[in-house]
């Protein structure tokens, strides 16, 4: 019978390289035993896990150079929750719209975690953005926003959104549903943008 530690180090090592792993999705085994191993790898530079926030690790890649480290913004995301998508510049440079790399990484979150030096938090009220993903909230976030702020064209939006439609990453269904608790000029920028696709 294998040790905790030891089922723990297997199961991590069976999950595809990128993937965010707590301690909650050890639950069947004890806690304390979960926290402990998991700091223990993540100190092991044999090992490939890496600690990125409090209670919050990634699964790297198996290498003599190390395990790398993840994404800035894929953390935030991850940290934000249900319902966290780019926002600001970061959202600007997920659509494609600008090549400028913020100074710092924005999100807009439901329920936000608290900001760091290098991530910004945005809190947002619409509890209906939880069934949006990211990508989708970045949408919204340009559309709350402007994309002229960005130095952006409407219509390089719309041609974005389009190849994000076509390529099943934008359901506009969802962000209908989402739209009716945004601000009013947000759901009037959002018409707009279902009218020029031609999906009205």
């Amino acid at each position: 019978m294998a040790s905790t530690a030891g089922t723990i180090r297997e199961r991590i090592s069976s999950l595809p390289v990128g993937t965010f792993v707590r301690p909650r999705d050890f639950a069947d085994l004890s806690s304390t035993a979960v926290d402990m191993t998991l700091s223990r790898l993540a100190h092991d530079d044999a090992y490939p896990l890496v600690r990125v926030a409090h209670g919050l690790y990634w699964r790297g890649v198996e290498s003599r150079f190390g395990a790398g480290r993840p994404d800035s913004l894929a953390v935030a995301l991850e940290l934000g929750g249900a319902g966290a998508g780019p926002a600001g510049w970061s959202a600007a440079r997920t659509l494609g719209l600008t090549t400028q790399v913020p100074a710092k990484v924005e999100v807009a979150a439901v329920n936000p975690h608290t900001s760091t030096a290098s991530t910004c938090f945005r809190r947002r009220a619409n509890t209906l953005r939880v069934n949006l993903r990211a990508i989708e909230v970045a949408v919204l976030e340009l559309l709350r926003d402007g994309v002229e702020k960005f130095g952006a064209t409407w219509a390089s939006l719309v041609a974005s959104v389009r190849a994000l439609v076509d390529d099943a990453q934008v359901r506009v269904d969802n962000l209908r549903d989402a739209i009716g608790a945004e601000s009013r000029s947000s759901a009037e920028a959002f018409y707009r943008l279902v009218a020029d696709l031609g999906a009205a």
